[in-house]
């Protein structure tokens, strides 16, 4: 469902720079703030009923390894992710929007725009699919424990 969100924007952005919208730094900058609100969304708009159960009862499935604890860690991590991808979009987003605010008469060059769209959508599922691989989540969230533990230890040692 995620790529079908992201096929979207790239179609609308097409729409948007065929009739010339994408000139105006402000529409730019709104274009923007709507993908980075989705981006920000993300992990709601596109949970399904099985990774809810899976996530509250520590099953087996899809993107879950099993067992209660990782299972709502790594959806968590993956929020997180996804929360901080939807804030760098939205504050580009705000920037162009300023841009255009003050001054008013710059035009962005044609396609520049619509190619800043691309590029921006590219390396969001770019990162995406290397920083939300489950296995990297779960070696991370080993080591961390592994430190977490050693720590306590040492504490409950003095």
């Amino acid at each position: 469902m995620k790529y079908i969100f992201i096929f979207g924007f790239m179609v609308t952005g097409f729409v948007l720079e065929y009739f010339r919208f994408l000139d105006n730094p402000s529409i730019l900058g709104l274009f923007l703030d709507i993908i980075g609100a989705y981006f920000l969304a993300q992990s709601f708009i596109t949970k399904s009923l099985e990774d809810v159960i899976c996530e509250s009862w520590g099953n087996e499935g899809g993107k879950y390894p099993g067992g209660l604890s990782e299972n709502l860690s790594i959806s968590l991590y993956q929020q997180g992710i996804e929360a901080k991808t939807g804030f760098m979009v939205l504050t580009i987003g705000f920037i162009f929007q300023g841009i255009g605010n003050l001054y008013s008469t710059f035009i962005v060059p044609p396609y520049i725009g619509f190619g800043f769209i691309l590029l921006i959508l590219l390396v969001i599922v770019i990162v995406h699919k290397i920083l939300l691989k489950v296995d990297r989540i779960s070696k991370n969230l080993e080591k961390k424990d592994i430190e977490i533990s050693k720590k306590y230890e040492k504490l409950s040692k003095m």
